[in-house]
């Protein structure tokens, strides 16, 4: 991945050097150019803090080299912010090669509608940017943490999101979606967390968990853990670990790969209650045992896989009921599910969804099978 950011970076300033050999009359050249990689926005009283990470590429003997620098200015509105910063950067921000968008809690409090509008009317600015919520004090904190191998904190983000979107650690939210989703009738909204761990002295950014968003307001988080749950529900977990612990009278804990999900997820209207029904297959591999007891027989697959199957469907359970009655937000998608499936029913229901939503009573089932025991078929013997 880093060198694919360089790759990316060393052909801008190929095509600014073309433009400026061709002569064309709207070129723009390279040290005319503050090329921004990522950006956070934090509210304090009434004004917005935008920081920006802009690319500092430098041509050398040896080749391309990549720096950074931020930049960071107070404004009334976003885009009064954004132009406060050329009177430091000396440059127009040039904004077609930004990755991620980091927003502080404050802000997300209060409502992303200000943010969302600017970057999402800009030209300049990618649908495919990365859209991030600062579990930390600012937004601004993140993009001052330690770089680690990059030279760039926004690319290095970026690809962490990248490498680690089947894991089914945080919902990988791209501007685009984010918009779908707050404008969908009933709907919610979600965001990946982001926040800062130690690391050789320092702290280093993490991406993990999920924010909820009622309408464009912040209301909640949930854990990675719960974040799965959410996932699973929602149909978009792709791989990660499932960690099941104090299984039978050994207290086993098993961590077993997911190979393939599938959920559906389908409304029920019986005895004149609406009931959500979600049913969900897995098929795993076993990728570690903590303990010497031999599960690898028919009954002891069986016996893992029933206990693998009551312990995710109370766990999805419990998230469910946390976000319906301690946040009230739709990020399930039953009302888009009910929307589709019955939309007689949602016409009726639609304007008392979120009185409704809350108790809307939800029937859980996960369906495991454990396909694959990696290279081992047994569990580790110790001698006496």
């Amino acid at each position: 991945m880093i060198g694919k950011n360089k790759c990316f970076l060393a052909g801008i300033i190929l095509m600014s050097l073309c433009t400026v050999a061709t002569g064309c009359w709207s070129y723009k050249e390279l040290d005319e150019m503050a090329i921004v990689a990522g950006m956070a926005v934090d509210k304090v009283d009434d004004k917005f803090l935008l920081t920006v990470e802009v690319v500092s590429p430098q041509l050398e003997a040896e080749g391309a080299k990549f720096e950074s620098v931020l930049f960071d200015s107070a404004g009334r509105a976003v885009f009064d912010g954004i132009r406060n910063i050329i009177r430091k950067s000396g440059k127009k921000l040039f904004w077609s090669h930004a990755k991620i968008l980091i927003i502080s809690k404050t802000a997300a409090e209060e409502g992303l509608v200000p943010v969302l509008d600017w970057v999402g009317r800009d030209v300049e600015v990618r649908g495919d940017m990365w859209i991030l919520v600062s579990e930390e004090e600012t937004a601004q904190e993140i993009l001052k943490g330690e770089k680690g191998l990059y030279d760039i904190l926004s690319f290095q983000i970026q690809d962490v999101l990248w490498a680690e979107e089947h894991l089914a650690r945080f919902p990988p939210m791209e501007l685009w979606e984010f918009l779908n989703d707050i404008g969908e009738e009933g709907g919610g909204a979600v965001a990946t967390g982001v926040y800062l761990v130690p690391h050789n002295g320092g702290k280093i950014p993490q991406v993990s968990g999920s924010a909820l968003f009622k309408g464009a307001r912040l209301v909640g988080w949930l854990d990675d853990i719960e974040t799965r749950d959410m996932l699973w529900i929602r149909d978009e977990v792709q791989g990660g670990l499932v960690i099941v612990e104090e299984v039978g009278k050994e207290q086993t804990k098993v961590s077993m790969e997911i190979f393939n999900s599938r959920t559906k997820v389908k409304p029920a209207y019986e005895d004149g209650k609406l009931r959500m029904k979600i049913n969900i297959d897995l098929e795993m591999g076993i990728a570690e045992l903590s303990t010497t007891k031999d599960y690898f027989t028919e009954e002891g697959i069986t016996f893992l896989e029933n206990a693998t199957e009551r312990i995710l469907q109370e766990q999805i359970k419990g998230t469910i009921r946390k976000v319906q009655r301690e946040y009230g937000t739709d990020v399930f998608k039953f009302g888009q599910t009910i929307k589709r499936e019955m939309p007689d029913r949602w016409r009726q229901m639609k304007e008392d969804w979120n009185d409704l939503y809350p108790g809307l009573d939800t029937e859980v089932n996960v369906k495991a099978k454990i396909k694959s025991t990696a290279l081992m078929g047994k569990s580790i013997q110790v001698g006496e």
